[in-house]
């Protein structure tokens, strides 16, 4: 049965980390483009990604990778898991899920943990804590459960425009064997945008990016995830 995880905030302005030095000024979110619902009056469904990314991901490990297409493989029994002595300095651990093409997103499908079975979910950490980025930098934070090996859907209190969705992991429960927490399966449903809001979607992508290049400490450029294209997936 799937869980309705309920969001423990609505929408928040983001801070973004910029290395601009000490007295830098963190930039307003772009405003919320509120949902004309009348004009979407169908029900809400899956929307194809064309890239999935993560900061880092665990070395393979008896015969089986982490490496971030299993979140949207549509295999239950694969994981992505994160590997936090990989990643770049002053960074948290972060997922990108890029849309094929512009839409309003309502919800996450989410499958917290590893499911190939009840060993490996106890084994590995699973998430507690979410921040989920939208293009704009309009951030909600979220709260998964640690309920086993089931569903969870996160609810947005209203569908927000966007070309990609981030999600910065803010808090895990570790496992048994590792701390990093993994992911079986990663899902976005919503409306496709029409034309006039894909063109809107596409302006705030240019300015406020979901997706952007991450800040690391000590260093002058961002570092980008590590990707995965659709277009480049494996046989």
């Amino acid at each position: 049965m799937v869980a309705v995880v309920g969001l423990v905030a609505l929408i928040i302005g983001g801070l973004w980390a910029a290395a601009l030095g000490p007295f830098a000024s963190h930039p307003q979110p772009l405003a919320v483009v509120p949902f004309p619902a009348d004009e979407y009056p169908d029900e809400a469904e899956r929307l194809p990604l064309s890239d999935v990314a993560a900061l880092s991901s665990a070395p393979a490990a008896d015969g089986r990778t982490f490496t971030p297409d299993h979140l949207v493989d549509d295999d239950p029994v694969t994981a992505w898991r994160g590997d936090a002595t990989a990643l770049p300095e002053g960074t948290d651990q972060m997922v990108d899920l890029l849309l094929e093409e512009p839409a309003w997103v309502s919800e996450l499908v989410v499958a917290n943990g590893d499911h190939r079975d009840a060993e490996a979910y106890g084994d590995s950490g699973r998430l507690q804590r979410v921040d989920l980025r939208f293009d704009g930098d309009l951030v909600v934070a979220a709260t998964l459960l640690d309920r086993g090996r089931s569903e969870q859907v996160v609810r947005l209190d209203e569908p927000l425009l966007t070309t990609a969705v981030r999600l910065e992991l803010v808090r895990s429960l570790p496992g048994v064997s590792h701390d990093d927490p993994a992911l079986s399966a990663i899902e976005l449903r919503g409306h496709p945008a029409d034309e006039e809001h894909a063109a809107l979607a596409r302006e705030r992508a240019e300015e406020r990016p979901a997706a952007d290049a991450v800040t690391v400490t000590g260093s002058p450029r961002g570092t980008r995830l590590l990707p995965w294209s659709r277009e480049r997936q494996p046989s």
